[in-house]
């Protein structure tokens, strides 16, 4: 959803005049690349439009591709630690259950039972 409030008085308006100077840049861009592809047909798959208005797209977030990027890395790295915590937390517990005040289970048992 559009956060109309940081937008002026004239939020619609403002809007309404962003999106005719993306159309028209679409079309500019589709005009070109029309000519572009006349060029390019041997290609065997031509994602090239793709790329021409990704930067249309990405005009439109609040962030720029490298920020979301950055916020991608931190975000991944927070839930891999988070997650090597657990797993270290895990292992720890799973490893002193196979132990009674140190000395391994088995061990244990062993002195227990006089079992060999």
């Amino acid at each position: 959803m559009l956060d109309t409030s940081s937008c002026g008085s004239k939020p619609l308006d403002a809007e309404t005049f962003r999106v005719a100077e993306e159309l028209i840049m679409l079309s500019n861009r589709a005009a070109s690349a029309s000519s572009m592809d006349e060029k390019s047909n041997d290609s065997p798959s031509n994602i090239s439009g793709f790329f021409d208005y990704q930067d249309i797209i990405n005009s439109r977030c609040d962030l720029s591709q490298s920020e979301l990027l950055k916020e991608h890395r931190v975000r991944f790295r927070r839930v891999r630690r988070r997650w090597n915590i657990e797993q270290r937390t895990k292992k720890k517990e799973y490893l002193a259950r196979f132990h009674v005040q140190g000395i391994p289970l088995v061990q244990h048992l062993e002195a227990l039972t006089h079992w060999r």
